[in-house]
């Protein structure tokens, strides 16, 4: 990839990465105290158990947290090899509708896969997170089935919720439609595959390396 400079990098390490190491470390260093303690006779059984059972129980908590956040990456997503053709396939410029709204900025390509997937509200950002726990645990363990498929039908209010009160979308004749808007709301129409191109190209899907 060109260089176009320091601006045009990646600069921030994610906060929840440092404060998850911070914490290992101290669950660690407490453990191995409690332990010394227990052995040598010189802590005491109530104190022993925070050194124990708590930190290591905080230390995680906060791990999974800061799994979880990572799981909102693009670049965690394109870790996965057999996920990496459909993340190249977003970044690199195609006529797939997810490559055209990373292209115009309308979500930003550092949590691209998650800013689709995840639906609005708290448990739907939970449930993108938790399903791509999920693709990572059969990818490890070689389960994952190809075409990679969602995990249910792509929701259309997902599309609705930023293009139905926008003016662009509100000027389409065929938007305007009653019966149109009828089946949209619905879910019996989706936006993918009917007037507009898919998500992803059918190869990416296929876990074929993609190629601009």
């Amino acid at each position: 990839m060109e260089d176009l400079g320091p601006l045009f990098n990646h600069i921030s390490e994610p906060w929840h990465r440092q404060l998850a190491g911070l914490l290992l470390c101290l669950a660690a260093v407490s453990l191995a105290v409690s332990l010394n303690g227990i052995v040598t006779g010189r802590l005491r059984w109530v104190a022993a158990w925070v050194g124990i059972v708590v930190a290591p129980l905080m230390a995680f908590s906060v791990g999974h947290f800061a799994l979880m956040e990572d799981a909102k990456r693009t670049d965690f997503c394109g870790e996965c090899h057999v996920m990496k053709p459909v993340v190249q396939s977003v970044v690199a410029g195609n006529a797939a509708l997810a490559t055209r709204h990373v292209a115009i900025g309308a979500i930003p390509v550092g949590e691209a896969c998650y800013r689709c997937h995840g639906g609005y509200g708290v448990w739907g950002g939970l449930g993108a997170k938790m399903n791509g726990a999920v693709h990572m645990l059969r990818a490890v363990t070689g389960t994952e089935t190809l075409p990679l498929k969602t995990y249910e039908p792509f929701d259309v209010k997902e599309c609705l919720q930023c293009h139905a009160q926008a003016t662009g979308f509100r000027a389409v004749e065929t938007h305007r439609m009653p019966p149109i808007q009828a089946a949209l709301l619905s879910g019996e129409m989706g936006c993918t595959g009917t007037c507009h191109p898919a998500a992803h190209p059918a190869e990416a899907l296929m876990g074929v390396p993609f190629e601009p």
